[in-house]
């Protein structure tokens, strides 16, 4: 380096600290001159340089911080005040990073100095900044090295003839979306510029375009090169980028050193390879277009510099330890021998709710992995299996850590880990299955080895499409492994909303967002805007109003749409969402709402499902959503069936913090809207309103003088006025709040006051899914108020009641309500009943016929059903057509594990549990051994001659499976078996119940080893039962357990016998008045059925009034 510290003083310069320098050094500077001598040029001068090479090469580095400023070299011959000559000048800015320049010097003839003159234009002495650093001249020619940063000129040359297009030169954005980079490396904006081959028309799959560097000459003291250069290959189409090595001269392709495959991100990476070269050579630059327009590949700032390179390339070292940045992953290969191969990866993976959303790597989508999915039916149960190289024979042991990732609501693949030795043989290290959640986690294990060994990762598939495994940086170290269990931290929520309510009138659909893993989108529609679609909105009533719908002419069967609120903030309370769905046409198929928590999955089941066509109106619906300790989406899906003719919409999404209500009370004295009443009905108009009232109406003597509920003028009640301008037959409706079901009896209670001459008359009904149902119409006129009270039909399905008033013949003839009650109880039962609940999970268009023939309707979605006093099955029946809640199957809330629900019609059967019907089962990989999962029945009427006849199968290792009869709180088991039957095996069993009701609870416990299946496909309970020929009879309990039975009885008699003769003979011995005695109430004996007693000590008593005889 030539020294040039002698002449700053004199030359106003300022010594500054080295900028972008790795390390701490000084730089010349000129930064800063007075205003009256900006514009001027200043000048720094080397020593006389001697000539003695023909030929010279000037290396520096500069920085230029303003556009205007100006720096340019000269040479001066002689070292005397000649004219000098230019060799070289920049005016552009260098983007805050040093610039290398390299000249040959080979005009001169004698000797010579070299000037470096800088103009500043800007006098801010801030902003304003020219540096230098780093002067060197060397011996021989600059094409010893090489830089490009394609600024000022193509500064590559086209390979012509045995390519087959050409590479461009471009500055931002590619034409093609999704590919190419948005701005160059040098500068990193819209006015830099770069090398890329644009991959669009006419371009086919395979086409090459070759760009080369200047020949550049090897070394003269054998020092390596360092070929660095940038290079961005972004888009679903990226073929490949090699470079390489070709000797000038020589028609062979050249040698490849350096090859990348694939996209990797929208992001420029730098890359280094060392070259070693003895004759002159050219640097060759190779893409290959892909199958797609989205295959733009791009170079930028490209050097080959007399140095060893300090980036090492690591894409072709083999080694076990690895973190699958590189397209050639160590050197790992597919096993040859299994059924399909593991897959190199970034971003997030194909499927929503499943997968990886990162690597472990750089926790960002740039970084890859390697992962198995369920792509194809036809793998299920198949295996992949990823082989590492080689690793040598420990000294000690080693450590094996691999991060892992398997989500999934569904994940029943297997992660397992082998050691191969060299004599073929496999050990199993490890394994894990089933669903650890949306982290990556470190697995651990020490391997002991007398010699080389391999690893293999082995993904097996299970049933389902929903679930990834996922593994990536896997380390083998000498030594013992660290004890210690990580995780990756969650994924943090975005911003959250309290409220998703949305009547879709605005153009930005209230932020709602289209699934991104679905087959097609919900679309926003307008009155008579679809062929099938509602002729008006819910909101507005009208063709101006808006709402989301599904054009389904394009689509195919079984395809979905599904259409995502915002992200809601957590609750610590039930949620409820109403909506008003509109359900048109023939094929019409499934409309689902389902809970998508912000770290798991999609859910399995729906919250709701509403199947089928309902006719061209809009009904509504509502579904609960359980408490969140986390952030959650609510999903709305469509599912498109098998033909055309059917339009699903949805508007009017009203959200609440609180749980959907199944009880309503009402006593209008905060008013009619308060209560949450409406006026009509579904959302038709009627003729005219209710009417708020205190006291008299203007038709003096046919309404009530007081209120119902305080029996008082100042009391509020609602009527409809029969005078003008209301006219005979006019309707007036009024609506309660959309209710919940619940598998419980409910019963409505309202007073009503019916007076005059051709009185008017009421009307109450209910809706269910656009269905209505008559309940009841009064009797006739009454001059007081009368009670109605009416028990409603055991359903699951939400409803509304409505109170319809008409008009009569005469303008005396009003007609008042008051005191409106829906609650969870019996109607028989006094008014103070508290209220039962009852939570259900999922809900489906299907209805429950009540009284003396339960049983599962499974194909009629509307089914009338006949009010009658008593509530109480006798009947019982599911064939698990409809999942287990519709079933009317109550999951057990104090036991280990829920049963799970498989359709047919929608999943593949388990292994073991295939027959070609849907099922309830028990997956013992859920549980630990000694778990149970209990379902209950209804509350069912006991008869003579009862039956339960059940199709099960156990299969594999032996679990039990236990049947209770369940009074009050007495638990009786009247059948277990744990015998394996490995397929669908009828069974019938007899019994008997001494109390009037009872519930029958179904029970799977999980055997010695915890695998094998438990699985259900039918089960009835029987009233005046036969034996069934084709199903095994079996009986409450073995030989063994009725003596044991008879044995307990016979003792407790005698006990009682000699209890009654010791009382007998102490009565008759006494002379005296007795004391107060005691009633023994038995639990096992009817209540009638009393023993007395003298002076009890360790029984709880009631005291009577009665004298022993």
């Amino acid at each position: 380096m030539l020294d040039i510290s002698s002449v700053v003083e004199s030359l106003k310069l300022n010594w500054v600290k080295r900028l972008l320098s790795p390390d701490p050094g000084n730089i010349i500077a000129l930064t800063w001159i007075d205003s009256d001598e900006t514009q001027q040029p200043r000048r720094i001068r080397t020593p006389v340089v001697k000539r003695i090479n023909l030929l010279d090469c000037l290396e520096f580095y500069y920085f230029v911080t303003e556009i205007n400023n100006r720096i340019e070299v000269l040479i001066e011959q002689d070292g005397q005040a000649v004219e000098t000559t230019s060799i070289w000048n920049r005016t552009e800015i260098t983007s805050f990073q040093w610039k290398r320049v390299l000249i040959d010097i080979d005009s001169v003839k004698s000797h010579f100095v070299i000037i470096f003159e800088g103009t500043v234009f800007d006098s801010d002495p801030v902003e304003s900044l020219i540096a230098l650093d780093d002067i060197k001249l060397r011996s021989g020619a600059c094409n010893q090295e090489f830089a490009c940063d394609f600024e000022d000129s193509f500064c590559l040359e086209q390979v012509t003839g045995s390519d087959h297009f050409d590479w461009r030169i471009g500055s931002g954005q590619t034409t093609s979306v999704n590919t190419g980079p948005r701005f160059d490396h040098t500068l990193d904006d819209s006015t830099g510029r770069y090398a890329y081959i644009e991959t669009s028309s006419p371009r086919r799959q395979g086409d090459e375009a070759i760009l080369k560097t200047l020949a550049i000459a090897p070394s003269s003291d054998h020092r390596p090169h360092c070929l660095h250069f940038w290079y961005h290959m972004y888009g679903e189409h990226i073929e490949s980028l090699t470079v390489n090595i070709s000797v000038v001269n020589d028609s062979g392709p050249g040698a490849m050193v350096w090859s990348k495959s694939g996209s990797r991100g929208n992001v420029w990476r730098p890359a280094e390879i060392e070259l070693r070269e003895n004759n002159t050579f050219e640097v060759m630059f190779q893409a290959v277009r892909g199958a797609g327009i989205r295959g733009d590949i791009a170079i930028d700032d490209i050097s080959v510099e007399l140095r060893s390179c300090i980036i090492h390339d690591l894409s072709n070292v083999t080694n076990a330890s690895c973190e699958f940045e590189e397209a050639e992953v160590c050197g790992y290969i597919q096993d040859d021998n299994d059924d399909f191969d593991w897959v190199w990866k970034n971003g997030a993976t194909a499927s929503l709710g499943v997968g990886p959303s990162t690597d472990h790597t750089m926790m960002n989508g740039l970084g890859f992995y390697m992962y198995v999915t369920m792509t194809d039916p036809q793998l299920q149960a198949q295996t992949a299996r990823f082989i590492s190289p080689k690793i040598n024979r420990p000294e000690k042991s080693h450590c094996l850590e691999v991060w892992y990732h398997m989500y999934g609501n569904r994940v029943y693949q297997v992660l397992s880990v082998y050691k191969l030795d060299a004599d073929q043989s496999e050990i199993k290290l490890w394994n894990a299955d089933g669903n650890h959640g949306d982290y990556w986690h470190r697995a651990a294990f020490e391997i002991e080895s007398k010699s080389s060994y391999k690893i293999i990762f082995e993904g097996t598939l299970g049933y389902s499409t929903f679930g990834d495994i996922a593994i990536d940086d896997v380390i083998v170290t000498e030594g013992v492994c660290q004890i210690h269990v990580v995780t990756t931290p969650p994924p943090q929520p975005e911003n959250t909303v309290t409220n998703i309510s949305c009547e879709f009138e605005t153009l930005d659909v209230c932020n709602y967002t289209q699934g991104i893993y679905d087959d097609y989108d919900w679309v926003p529609g307008q009155g008579g805007g679809a062929i099938f679609g509602p002729q008006y909105d819910h909101t507005l009533k009208s063709s101006r109003g808006h709402f989301m719908y599904l054009e389904t002419f394009f689509w195919n069967y079984n395809q979905k749409a599904r259409l995502n609120s915002p992200l809601v903030m957590e609750t610590i309370t039930p949620s409820c969402v109403k909506f008003w769905v509109y359900m048109d046409g023939e094929d019409v198929d499934f409309f689902n709402v389902y809970i998508k928590k912000y770290s798991e999955p999609l859910a399995d089941d729906p919250l709701i499902a509403v199947y089928g066509d309902y006719g061209p109106k809009w009904f509504h619906e509502q579904v609960e959503i359980p408490p969140s300790h986390e952030p959650f989406n609510v999903v709305f899906e469509g599912v498109r069936g098998s033909g055309y003719l059917g339009v699903i919409a949805i508007d009017d999404i009203s959200f609440y913090r609180s749980a959907c209500t199944s009880s309503f009370r009402c006593d209008f004295e905060n008013g009619i809207n308060e209560c949450g009443l409406t006026q009509g009905k579904n959302g038709n108009e009627d003729d005219f309103d209710w009417y708020l009232r205190q006291g008299f109406t203007s038709s003096h003597g046919n309404t009530p003088i007081t209120d119902h509920t305080f029996g008082t003028e100042a009391g509020h009640f609602v009527y409809i006025e029969a005078s003008q301008p209301q006219r005979p037959g006019y309707i007036a409706v009024l609506t309660t709040p959309l209710l919940k079901g619940v598998m419980t009896t409910t019963c409505l209670r309202f007073f009503y006051y019916s007076y005059g001459e051709q009185h008017s008359t009421m009307k109450v009904s209910m809706s269910s899914r656009g269905t209505v149902k008559m309940l009841w119409t009064s009797p006739g006129s009454s001059n007081s108020w009368e009670s109605a009270v009416i028990q409603l039909p055991i359903s699951s399905l939400s409803y509304q009641v409505h109170f319809e008033g008409k008009i009569g013949e005469h303008f005396q003839g009003d007609l008042a309500l008051d005191d409106i009650s829906i609650s969870q109880e019996n109607c028989n039962k006094p008014t103070t009943t508290k209220p039962a609940t009852h939570t259900q999970t999922t809900t489906v268009a299907k209805h429950l016929t009540i009284d003396k023939h339960l049983t599962i309707n499974n194909s009629d979605k509307h089914v009338e059903v006949t009010t009658n006093q008593q509530y109480i099955i006798s009947y019982f029946e599911c064939h698990f057509q409809v999942d287990i809640s519709t079933c009317g199957l109550i999951q057990s809330t104090s036991d280990d594990l829920d049963w799970s629900y498989n359709d047919i019609n929608i999943l593949q059967s388990l292994p073991g549990l295939e027959g070609g019907k849907s099922y309830i089962y028990i997956n013992p990989r859920n549980g630990q051994v000694g778990q149970k999962g209990q379902i209950e029945t209804p509350i069912i009427k006991a008869s003579t001659n009862q039956c339960i006849r059940i199709d099960y199968n156990i299969n594999q290792t032996p679990q039990v499976l236990n049947l209770y009869i369940v009074v009050g709180k007495l638990w009786t088991r009247i059948w277990r078996t744990s015998d394996t039957t490995n397929s669908w095996k009828a069974q019938q069993i007899n019994f008997n119940s001494d109390s009037s009701t009872f519930s029958i609870i179904i029970e799977g416990v999980i055997g010695n080893s915890g695998n094998g299946l438990i699985g259900i496909r039918r089960f009835e309970v029987i009233p005046d039962c036969i034996i069934d020929p084709n199903v095994t009879a079996g009986s409450t309990s073995d030989n063994r357990t009725r003596n044991k039975v008879i044995g307990v009885c016979v003792a407790i008699l005698v006990v009682l016998i000699a209890v009654v003769l010791t009382v007998y003979f102490k009565f008759r011995s006494r002379k005296r008045d007795p004391p107060l005695i005691s009633t023994i109430k038995f639990d096992n004996r009817p209540i009638t059925d009393n023993i007395v007693i003298e002076n009890p000590l360790y029984l709880t008593t009631e005291n009577t009034t009665e004298s022993a005889k």
